[in-house]
């Protein structure tokens, strides 16, 4: 018997409508969400870390330059202060130099405040003698700067040759006349030809002579440098070296003599021949600082001459006469170039006493905290050698911790967080406090990974904390009160955003959607702030059952 069509259709939705509806059970049944409510939460952010106690400062000590040792002033497991003398090598004879240049210094500013004074009171005369002039002193004013400017043009043509018979004297001096009691050369260290009792002296000259090798090398490159088409600046810088090498070739020189004319040496005939090249070496660097000064002091005073004459030309130029202004003016004129040259006098004086200071300065190891001894190899009547290790001093009572903190944590920290410190020889319930000081750009790979370093500074002295304790360390990076915040299990990163599942009602269900937010700090008790994307009674997916 056959159904009719209508029939059919009934039957087959109904078969639908029950398929559709045990779907949608199971469906119903599949999933089972666990959830979490957006609320407000004071949360607080720490990174914890381990790291080791060091003393807050270590420092190895010792001299730039070799001497004889004077004096040691701290022996092992003394305590001392930040500044205190601990080694000091011999120095009468630079204590004498630094008085009598410290006196050259006082000379100087004393000269110039009377040439100050002298300036001021010369501009106050010319300001009140200002009068028209003549044209034919208009010419007579030109001529007289056109021949000025020959005669200056002349002395900068000679200055070639005064320069070069310079060098050539120096050429003589270091490597003709005191070749015969010196061995070594530039490529190996100079060492001297003779015995002497003082051994000090011996190594300043060997010293010496091997820097003056060198700065005749480098005063040659700069002289064939120059050309008939340098500029009078061009000579003016070369006028100032010039002295600077010919000084560099005395100190040498004078260093030697102090070798020759040692105690022990002086009866000696064998080195009467020495000592005569010496000299000999001596007048001729002497001659040659005359000549170059002497050029230099002919331009300079031609200079001023030129200058002088100029402005009496833009005086008489402007209808000024000159018969009283042009005597004004070049007094003004030779007052300033006289506070000029003073100010380079003072300059000098006091580059003098920086140069000494910084000799003295090399010859004593000083302190640079307060602390204990705890090496100093040091002993008077010694040679230190310099660049030697002699006095280590760690800091007194003063430690930090040294902790590397993995890349992921790095970022939240900064310098000046505050942190709480245990340490294992105590136990968890003593509570140290510190701060951090330092954080270093630069990575350190640990197995692999990469960290940095941080220093830690504890904030008070205790007698209990000791280097090389372990310590465990808790830092807190940063704090929020009453912000929004949600479990960080709830959280996904998709495409570098930040998603959670929102639950929402959808046709009489909760159904989850998907929903980009922005976060903030991650707390301590596993909460995350939510900076934006949900709003507070929000509840969001932080897991699924079957």
């Amino acid at each position: 018997m056959k159904l009719g069509a209508k029939k059919w259709w009934w039957i087959g939705s109904i078969v639908v409508v029950v398929i559709t509806g045990v779907v949608l059970a199971g469906r119903n049944k599949a999933n089972s969400y666990t959830t979490a409510t957006v609320d407000r939460a004071d949360l607080t952010q720490i990174v914890s870390v381990s790291g080791t106690v060091k003393p807050a400062s270590e420092v190895n000590l010792g001299l730039p330059t070799s001497g004889r040792v004077a004096t040691v002033s701290a022996q092992v497991g003394d305590r001392v202060t930040a500044g205190q003398l601990l080694v000091a090598l011999e120095q009468g004879q630079l204590g004498a130099q630094l008085r009598q240049a410290q006196a050259g210094v006082l000379s100087s500013q004393a000269l110039l405040s009377q040439y100050q004074a002298a300036v001021t009171r010369e501009q106050a005369k010319l300001d009140e003698l200002l009068r028209g002039s003549l044209p034919e002193e208009i010419a007579i004013k030109k001529d007289q700067l056109a021949t000025a400017e020959q005669d200056l043009s002349n002395d900068y043509a000679t200055l070639s040759t005064t320069v070069n018979d310079a060098y050539n004297k120096a050429d003589d001096a270091v490597r003709v006349k005191t070749s015969a009691m010196f061995s070594g050369n530039i490529n190996l260290d100079y060492s001297l030809t003779f015995n002497t009792c003082n051994s000090q002296a011996a190594i300043n000259a060997t010293a010496a002579r091997e820097q003056s090798e060198s700065d005749l090398t480098k005063w040659l490159t700069e002289l064939n440098q120059l050309s008939a088409v340098s500029s009078q600046f061009e000579w003016d810088q070369t006028i100032i070296k010039a002295k600077a090498h010919l000084q560099v070739y005395n100190n040498f020189l004078i260093a030697l003599n102090s070798v020759l004319t040692d105690s022990c040496l002086l009866n000696n005939s064998t080195y009467d021949t020495y000592r005569t090249n010496l000299s000999t070496a001596r007048t001729a660097i002497n001659t040659a600082l005359t000549n170059v000064g002497g050029a230099e002091q002919d331009i300079a005073a031609q200079k001023i001459i030129i200058s002088r004459i100029k402005n009496e030309l833009d005086l008489v130029l402007a209808g000024t006469p000159v018969e009283q202004i042009s005597a004004q003016r070049a007094a003004l004129k030779q007052a300033e170039a006289n506070l000029t040259s003073q100010q380079a006098q003072v300059q000098q004086a006091q580059a003098n006493v920086q140069a000494i200071q910084a000799q003295l300065g090399q010859s004593v190891i000083r302190a640079p905290f307060a602390g204990l001894v705890t090496k100093q190899e040091a002993k008077v009547g010694e040679i230190a050698s310099g660049g030697t290790s002699l006095v280590s001093v760690i800091s007194d009572n003063q430690y930090q911790i040294e902790a590397f903190v993995p890349e992921a944590d790095i970022a939240k920290l900064t310098v000046s967080d505050q942190a709480e410190v245990t340490l294992d020889a105590y136990g968890s319930e003593v509570i140290f406090q510190a701060a951090i000081v330092a954080i270093e750009p630069a990575e350190t790979v640990i197995e692999g990974l990469a960290t940095y370093k941080v220093v830690f500074q504890f904030t008070q002295d205790d007698e209990r904390i000791k280097s090389g304790m372990t310590a465990n360390i808790d830092i807190t990076t940063d704090s929020r009160t009453q912000v929004l915040a949600i479990p960080q299990r709830a959280i996904t990163i998709e495409d570098s955003k930040r998603i959670v599942q929102l639950l929402e009602i959808s046709a009489g269900k909760e159904v989850p959607i998907d929903r980009t937010v922005e976060t903030g700090i991650v707390g301590i008790e596993g909460l995350i702030e939510i900076t934006s994307g949900l709003e507070e009674g929000d509840r969001v997916v932080t897991g699924v059952s079957k």
